[in-house]
């Protein structure tokens, strides 16, 4: 993993809100804690497998707040794996969590439509 407070400005791109959920070709769906990042900055700073995620376009609000969070999947062009344990290891990194249970499903259910 690579230093994020020394790397904030390396790539550009749109501003990412305080909170962006990233999910992987096996729906596995992390927080991460993103606040004062561009998505530009994930091209370059992946988790392990080398998966590079990129923003899909689209945000999703919270079910508890009026917040909207950025939704982040792996680049098209990349097709290396990108475990559960590795996507949980990310986003512990970035202050974040793994996305569980109903909570889970309320996300994957707006993501999908």
């Amino acid at each position: 993993m690579h230093n994020r407070e020394n790397q904030r400005t390396d790539s550009s791109g749109a501003n990412l809100p305080g909170w962006s959920l990233a999910i992987n070709r096996s729906d596995d769906l992390v927080f991460l804690h993103t606040n004062g990042y561009s998505d530009g900055y994930f091209i370059n700073h992946k988790p392990e497998g080398g998966v590079r995620f990129i923003s899909q376009g689209f945000t999703v609000k919270s079910r508890d707040s009026d917040a909207e969070f950025t939704v982040l999947a792996p680049h098209p062009n990349f097709t290396a794996p990108c475990t559960r344990d590795s996507m949980v290891k990310w986003a512990k990194w970035w202050g974040g969590y793994e996305v569980l249970g109903a909570e889970k499903e309320y996300y994957l259910n707006l993501i999908r439509r």
